[in-house]
């Protein structure tokens, strides 16, 4: 059982994550694609191993309250990547409550085939379904470009965010953040 809070909406729900027999029941799945549609209302199928993932955070830090910050996001043009695995279904911006986000982090990074991202000046935690794990720090402030903790990232997530891709950046997470851009 979770309990979840859509932050843009207020809505809060307790969904029972699988069924009688171990799998992400058929009304989760439905329940949990309307929590997570986009600020638009547009709606994707969300992939079942991410609310999976989602009920073990849950479970880890006591069932305490999920509160989701993003979704699922239709593609934009305005995106800093083509293909971020928010536009498939497969990731979650999102925060437990009275929990630190350095913890539910940490813990994040344990899963095994889970993107985790880390942004130490906003108020969540990313985290996508996928087969393999990474991680990345993003320093820019909220309504900033990316800024991410190993050169030569693309942006919006960078590499560890686009649909299909791997690679574990974790050795990079202990490095310095990049320069700000020069101010003009």
């Amino acid at each position: 059982m979770i309990h979840i809070k859509r932050i843009a909406s207020t809505e809060e729900l307790d969904l029972k994550i699988s069924d009688h027999s171990g799998h992400v029941a058929p009304a989760t799945l439905k329940s949990f694609e309307k929590i997570m549609r986009s600020q638009a209302g547009a709606s994707h199928p969300i992939e079942g191993r991410l609310i999976s993932l989602v009920g073990v955070v849950s479970n880890h830090f006591g069932s305490r309250k999920i509160e989701i910050i993003s979704g699922f996001r239709p593609y934009s043009p305005t995106q800093y990547t083509q293909h971020s695995n928010h536009n498939h279904g497969k990731a979650i911006d999102f925060r437990v409550v009275g929990v630190p986000n350095e913890a539910v982090r940490d813990f994040c990074r344990t899963l095994k085939n889970v993107g985790c991202g880390y942004y130490p000046n906003s108020t969540f935690v990313h985290m996508d379904a996928r087969d393999s794990n990474a991680f990345w720090i993003d320093y820019s402030k909220p309504g900033e470009p990316p800024r991410y903790n190993a050169p030569n990232v693309e942006a919006d997530e960078g590499t560890s965010d686009v649909h299909g891709s791997g690679g574990d950046r974790g050795s990079a997470a202990n490095t310095a953040p990049p320069p700000a851009p020069a101010e003009k």
